[in-house]
């Protein structure tokens, strides 16, 4: 069994993605948030999400690690296309195939059916999950907490949620870690947890554990932190916060990552004209562009 701690602990190799300052990863992952949301074609949607893809083999990240992307990808794709095939809710709509007629159940109801635009609908938007996801798993594989602490603070985030994102990332491992070993003990019990029939009940058994060490764990931190007289918003200094420097490749992701403002803004324009609110015929060749290529 993979050791699930030392699988979603930060790796401390020497890449170029390694190297990225972790105030450009921040930067880079908020434009790629708002490029997704804002671009609507599938093909220029599939092209980011190659793009992020591409920096797992230049920052050496292990197979191990990628086969847990690809399963978590697999899970959110199939997911959100099933839910969005079988609940779309927008006009006009195709019925594929019929699950359950109106006359099922003798329920006053549409019936459960299968439609096509849902599908293309869950498709696009699992490809905007997928996305990001993947960059957001890159950066979390190849930034220290630490790393990301600094880059927060330089970034003039205030300091208790700077401190509250970067200790509940360095739970993550070990939340995940402790869920292992209950459900191991579970089985060495002679219990069952992955049986379809004891889903339910194997939910309650991890959960009671886990949320008892969860808050042990808060109480010896709350003293912790109380007991080096921690007050969020005092002036503090820091050894190596002020040794960021942006290079040369920071500078120009960050250029890049402003290719989301005028995107954003197109996909802005395109929207009040479509719905009469606003409409200039000189941007006449932005509509056109916002509308068939992004």
């Amino acid at each position: 069994m993979y050791d699930t701690k030392k699988l979603l602990t930060p790796s401390l190799e020497n890449t170029l993605i390694h190297r990225i300052d972790p105030r450009t990863k921040l930067i880079a992952l908020a434009a790629l948030s708002i490029i997704v949301v804002s671009v609507h074609k599938p093909e220029t949607l599939i092209i980011f999400f190659i793009l992020t893809m591409i920096g797992y083999p230049i920052a050496k990240i292990p197979l191990t690690n990628i086969k847990i992307l690809a399963i978590l990808l697999v899970l959110l794709i199939w997911g959100t296309i099933y839910s969005q095939a079988l609940f779309y809710q927008q006009y006009p709509r195709t019925i594929i195939f019929t699950i359950f007629t109106e006359d099922s159940f003798g329920l006053d109801w549409d019936g459960l059916h299968v439609f096509r635009e849902g599908i293309k609908y869950g498709a696009i938007q699992s490809i905007r999950f997928a996305a990001t996801t993947t960059l957001a798993l890159l950066f979390y594989w190849t930034t220290h907490p630490n790393a990301m602490l600094f880059g927060l603070i330089r970034l003039k985030v205030p300091y208790g949620l700077a401190f509250m994102v970067i200790t509940s990332l360095r739970f993550i491992p070990l939340l995940i870690s402790e869920s292992t070993t209950v459900i191991r003990a579970q089985k060495l019990k002679g219990y069952a947890p992955f049986k379809l029939t004891n889903w339910i009940k194997t939910i309650f058994l991890v959960l009671v554990p886990i949320l008892s060490n969860c808050m042990r764990r808060s109480a010896k931190l709350a003293i912790s932190v109380e007991g080096r007289s921690f007050k969020p918003n005092a002036s503090r200094t820091y050894l190596k916060a002020n040794t960021l420097v942006f290079t040369p490749i920071d500078r120009m992701i960050i250029t890049l990552c402003f290719a989301a403002i005028p995107i954003l803004v197109s996909k802005l324009l395109l929207w009040l004209y479509e719905n009469n609110i606003f409409y200039l015929s000189e941007l006449r060749w932005l509509y056109e562009i916002a509308g068939n290529y992004i």
